[in-house]
């Protein structure tokens, strides 16, 4: 496999051939893009295209799908869901304030122990689940507790199938608003 010409390869005027491909005439700027470029820029058609391609400068993108703007729904969604996944062992802003309220129980003789994403349940072939936190109640009872503070539709299927399998007490653990009290809204499953 031979090394390929650095683009735009550059040959002397007259030239026919070069190795066994064929040398066309410059054609200008014959695309869509190559001129909204050249009218981006302040070139004309036929004006040295390579420098347009070299600059610097970022260029906005004309297509249509990057004019869309997203419905209301969508930025409603995308506010909502997280920017991107944290590490394994990671805390959101509510699961640690869940933590800290796990805590809060400890002291008080509540719960005996507690473990952020300290169990691992298998569902199918490649499908787990891991549960926010592992909770020992002072009776001896393990539960597992998810903490959201938005349920996805497929989150909640998963916390029924992992219930629906395994013999512990699957707790979903809602934040509440601080305008209705806050505090914690707990659903069992």
């Amino acid at each position: 496999m031979s090394k390929r010409a650095p683009w735009p390869m550059h040959v002397a005027a007259g030239t026919k051939t070069v190795g066994t491909a064929t040398v066309h005439e410059e054609r200008g700027i014959t695309g869509y893009a190559q001129r909204k470029l050249a009218q981006i820029h302040g070139t004309q058609p036929n004006s040295e295209f390579d420098d347009i391609a070299s600059c610097s400068e970022p260029v906005k993108s004309v297509a249509p799908s990057a004019r869309k703007t997203a419905t209301p729904r969508d930025a409603a969604k995308k506010a909502v869901q997280a920017l991107g996944r944290l590490k394994a062992g990671a805390m959101n802003a509510t699961e640690r304030r869940y933590a800290a309220y796990l805590e809060q129980r400890k002291h008080a003789g509540d719960i005996v122990w507690f473990r952020f994403e300290g169990m691992k349940f298998r569902l199918a072939d490649n499908t787990f689940y891991t549960p926010d936190f592992a909770v020992m109640l002072a009776s001896g009872e393990l539960e597992c507790h998810e903490v959201k503070g938005y349920w996805q539709d497929d989150a909640r299927v998963k916390v029924k199938v992992v219930a629906d399998q395994y013999p512990l007490r699957f707790i979903a653990v809602t934040a509440n608003t601080k305008k209705s009290g806050g505090g914690w809204a707990v659903e069992e499953f």
